[in-house]
């Protein structure tokens, strides 16, 4: 069946409003349904073109469509909260700026505070331990034991726990500096 293209009524009121977007969505909707029942069941439902458009021509008015507005930004302030929120567990980390990036572009609509940028790229313990033919354990045990867990040699993250996929823990990633320094103490 030809898709039925609706044009707005005449006769609507001047503080109704009508979007089509989500009065295609509505009839789409009801067009990928199937009956359940008799001879029909399993086939598709299929809007004649007058039922389509009284389906679509339920405008709202003005009053409403400023409720559903206000419930909007409602949601979108209740959602930058729970950013400042978790954004407050993790202050003086790279992800509380990433957290407050977040939440600015949910009130804002666009990103106000740019999210924080690597100085450069970082490389796990077993990445620096293959790179020097030892194990990561070994790479650990070295930076902590000459202190080199510095912000000279890397930065902290929170990361997924090897063996606890429901657990975070700080884990420290190192620039490629750190590398000549742990040659020399080999």
């Amino acid at each position: 069946m030809a898709e039925f293209i609706y044009t707005p009524s005449p006769f609507m009121l001047p503080s109704s409003y009508y979007n089509k977007e989500k009065a295609d969505h509505a009839v789409n909707f009801i067009n990928q349904l199937c009956h359940t029942k008799s001879e029909w069941a399993g086939k598709p439902f299929s809007m004649m073109g007058w039922q389509e458009q009284m389906y679509k021509i339920i405008p709202i008015t003005e009053y409403q469509r400023m409720i559903a507005e206000s419930r909007l930004l409602n949601a979108q302030v209740r959602k930058a909260r729970e950013y400042e929120n978790l954004a407050a567990l993790y202050r003086g980390t790279e992800y509380a700026k990433i957290l407050d990036s977040y939440e600015s572009e949910v009130l804002a609509g666009k990103p106000l505070i740019p999210l924080p940028e690597l100085p450069e790229r970082t490389y796990t313990a077993t990445e620096i331990g293959k790179k020097l033919g030892i194990s990561a354990k070994r790479v650990g045990m070295l930076t902590n034991e000459h202190d080199l867990k510095t912000k000279e040699y890397g930065m902290w993250f929170r990361d997924v726990a090897l063996h606890r996929q429901d657990m975070e823990v700080p884990a420290f990633r190192y620039f490629e500096n750190i590398i000549p320094v742990l040659k020399e103490l080999l």
